[in-house]
């Protein structure tokens, strides 16, 4: 008995002959990927679901927003300000990086997109570890550099024509 049946244009079909010698018809196979189809179908529906409720835009400011959340004596108040079309509380911090985010994206939109798309990814794994108030007091501090750096160029920058 040979071990491969070869047909007339050389291809070998070791599967068949291995699946006809254990007894496993196509009724075997057929069954279990029918009975699979209705998980196939829910998964698909769940999935479009989950998609359908995820916001339009990434989240704004990970961390900044994480920072945010330390304690008024050291993060300020937050005061109610216009971000996105929404109202939201913020800090002044949060409010000035908004700013100069969106100046930056009207100004330098490839360099903008560049920095987004890594804290889009850095950011969250940044802002998850900013558990407690004082970690937020922290991260807050760290990042008042940077604020004043944004202060400084929204409060230099003139504005071009149509740019508010």
């Amino acid at each position: 008995m040979t071990r491969f049946s070869t047909e007339p244009d050389g291809r070998c079909h070791r599967t068949r002959q291995l699946m006809r010698e254990a007894g496993i018809t196509a009724g075997v196979i057929m069954w279990p990927l029918l009975g699979s189809v209705p998980f196939w179908i829910a998964a698909v529906i769940w999935s479009r679901r989950v998609y359908a409720a995820l916001p339009n835009q990434a989240p704004g400011c990970f961390v900044v927003t994480a920072a945010a959340q330390g304690h008024v004596a050291v993060v300020g108040a937050r005061l109610p300000v216009e971000h996105c079309g929404e109202e939201r509380l913020a800090t002044r911090q949060l409010h000035t990086l908004w700013r100069f985010e969106a100046l930056w994206a009207r100004r330098a939109p490839q360099g903008h997109a560049a920095f987004r798309r890594l804290y889009n990814q850095v950011g969250p794994r940044m802002a998850a570890r900013i558990t407690t108030p004082f970690r937020a007091d922290l991260a807050y501090l760290a990042l008042k550099p940077v604020e004043v750096l944004a202060r400084v160029v929204l409060k230099n920058v003139q504005p071009r024509q149509g740019e508010g």
